[in-house]
């Protein structure tokens, strides 16, 4: 019996150090395991913080581009905004110089007309003043 009962303990301090040893290496194990994915989580953050930092800038520039492309086409579009507006008030005194050069041409006309009517009245007129004469000077060779 005490030799079974000193088997019984030695197997039972076999197995418990083997247990410890198996936990021992599981601890190991687990341990390198969790340093490994710290180390993995580690290089993933700064993977992404360098992805994110990329992408901000890249971002910024964007940006920056667009607004210089805004500037510009404000611009561009303000000078071309000028240019017809002096264009338009060109065109406008033009207008305003062709109109009035037009009225003062149709005054003269008017005032041609209006003299040339005057001019046949006064012919009409003497026409008939001659005429009148005509015939007082044949009625009294008729007389005579």
């Amino acid at each position: 019996a005490a030799q079974q009962l000193e088997t019984l303990r030695s197997e039972q301090k076999a197995a418990l150090e083997t247990a410890a040893a198996t936990l021992e290496k599981e601890k190991a194990t687990a341990a390198q395991e969790i340093e490994t994915l710290r180390s993995e989580h580690k290089a993933a953050l700064e993977a992404a913080a360098a992805t994110l930092e990329k992408e901000k800038t890249a971002a910024a520039q964007q940006i920056e581009t667009l607004q210089s492309d805004h500037k510009t086409a404000l611009e561009t579009a303000a000078a071309t905004l000028e240019q017809e507006k002096t264009a338009a008030a060109q065109q406008i005194e033009t207008l305003k110089s062709d109109h009035k050069t037009a009225l003062e041409a149709a005054t003269a006309t008017s005032e041609q007309s209006a003299k040339a009517a005057q001019e046949m009245e006064t012919l009409k007129s003497d026409h008939e003043a001659a005429l009148e004469t005509a015939k007082a000077a044949s009625a009294q060779e008729l007389e005579t």
